[in-house]
């Protein structure tokens, strides 16, 4: 049954825990879930964009150069590019994907260039792509997690799923999340 209207607006307390993904508490810890999440929706929308995975070699320079792109210019849509020192951007791609920075994001990337001793990002309208997290398994070297790629804001007529996908993580000191992606599959 409904309030009745006379009893003004309702307030509904609900734990931020209600939110996460059945894997948290089990396979994954929910300070592991809350550093991955915002990283792993960026990996999985440069992986969209393209409709291409990586394996442990690492990402392919369009992949690694629209993550990198994604991550650093939240905010700045008003510009068209913005500069990245050299060191700060190859130092952050170390902390997230595994082997040497590809050497072809000039030809091969979403339109990051080099100048002088900045690498200049464009600015693009960030997307809401993110990763349904259905299963999770703890391995030796890391986590692998099997989900849904999605697409809009959930639970609106625009929102659906784009493809199932399987990301694998390998336990990292050097990463602020814990872990590197070592592998993005889609299927």
């Amino acid at each position: 049954t409904l309030a009745p209207e006379e009893d003004g607006m309702l307030v509904f307390l609900l734990e931020r825990a209600a939110f996460y993904p059945q894997v948290v508490g089990t396979v994954l810890s929910a300070e592991e879930y809350e550093a991955i999440r915002g990283p792993l929706d960026l990996v999985v929308s440069a992986c969209g964009m393209d409709y291409a995975g990586f394996d442990s070699s690492g990402p392919s320079a369009f992949i690694a150069t629209a993550f990198m792109s994604l991550t650093l210019t939240a905010g700045t849509e008003d510009a068209p590019y913005i500069p990245v020192a050299r060191a700060e951007y190859e130092a952050l791609y170390s902390r997230f994907f595994p082997g040497a920075f590809p050497a072809d994001f000039a030809e091969a990337g979403d339109g990051t260039y080099l100048e002088g001793d900045a690498y200049m990002l464009p600015v693009r309208p960030h997307g809401v792509w993110s990763m349904r997290i259905d299963q999770a398994v703890r391995t030796d070297a890391g986590l692998v997690l099997y989900g849904m790629i999605l697409y809009g804001v959930p639970g609106t007529s625009d929102s659906g799923e784009l493809c199932a996908a399987a990301v694998t993580l390998s336990a990292s000191d050097a990463s602020p999340i814990g872990f590197v992606f070592a592998g993005v599959e889609l299927r």
